[in-house]
């Protein structure tokens, strides 16, 4: 059974106007239009895209098992790679 957009939002804790978003950018296989309200299956799950920054995080977890934060960016890196930037930094003295 197809609902509103917005009665959509208030059951997976969204606001419409992200969902809404997401239905325009075809994150929805069931979503159509009539008139002018959206509607999407019931069953339709909400899957959230990870973000760039989870992704980056995730693959410095899977490749070192571990992150540690870099003290001039605030941005995390792998340790291997913190690791490579202290050498390049000491051998150009």
């Amino acid at each position: 059974m197809d609902i509103t957009l917005k009665e959509y939002a208030f059951r997976h804790g969204r606001t419409p106007a992200t969902v809404r978003q997401k239905v325009l950018r075809g994150g929805f296989k069931t979503a159509h239009k009539m008139g002018r309200d959206w509607l999407i299956d019931e069953n339709e799950p909400y899957i959230k895209r990870p973000t760039r920054n989870s992704r980056q995080n995730q693959k410095a977890k899977d490749e070192e098992g571990q992150c540690t934060m870099s003290k001039q960016s605030g941005k995390n890196i792998s340790i291997s790679t913190a690791i490579r930037s202290a050498i390049v930094y000491v051998s150009k003295q």
